[in-house]
């Protein structure tokens, strides 16, 4: 509770506004900070080590969308949570570790640079709705992550019919993912996604 509260007053006080004489001042901020700092120190090792690992354990993992779903497997989903997963660990690791992450990303992504990726056209409705999630985010994944989505965002723009006719049998919280999709990808939304907020 008390970085919570040093964290509001750190907020506060960037934003130039401060609280009223009446109200109870926060807490030592200096302290709080030197807490925290003093907890990265003692960790940091610790969180390399696990850094590490983890890449170790995702680097091994092949995913295809197309043949987990042969399995029974939401493969593009898999594949969404490996880009995740590869997204997180590109923000945290050091920069000479990006070039070599790098190349195991565009190694992940190839899959979604070929045609047979790109069947939402074809599959089942049933099939659709348990893809369609997926295939927005990994193409916002690719995109953050500085590769080429053009062919991906035309793909997009050739299945929003199919999008657009089952958003209204999606309940709110996908209604809400799907509001954030149209609006980073520039596409027109059928009806107001936002009222789902």
């Amino acid at each position: 509770m008390a970085a919570l509260c040093a964290s509001a007053c750190l907020r506060e006080a960037a934003s130039g506004k401060q609280k009223s004489s009446a109200q109870a001042p926060c807490p030592d901020q200096a302290a709080e900070l030197k807490a925290t700092q003093q907890f990265l120190a003692e960790n940091r090792e610790r969180y390399r080590a696990a850094l590490k690992l983890a890449r170790q354990w995702v680097d091994h993992l092949e995913v295809n969308p197309l043949e987990l779903r042969q399995a029974g497997i939401k493969g593009k989903k898999k594949l969404t949570e490996l880009l995740e997963t590869y997204r997180q660990l590109d923000q945290a690791l050091p920069a000479e570790a990006r070039a070599a992450l790098m190349a195991r990303i565009k190694a992940v992504a190839a899959i979604t640079y070929q045609p047979e990726y790109h069947d939402l056209q074809k599959v089942s409705d049933e099939q659709f709705k348990q893809d369609a999630t997926s295939y927005l985010r990994a193409a916002y994944l690719l995109d953050k992550l500085g590769l080429d989505t053009k062919v991906y965002r035309q793909e997009i723009r050739k299945i929003q019919p199919r999008l657009d006719g089952h958003l209204s049998q999606r309940g709110v919280h996908q209604q809400m993912a799907f509001s954030w999709y149209y609006r980073c990808f520039g596409l027109k939304e059928p009806f107001p996604l936002d009222q789902s907020f």
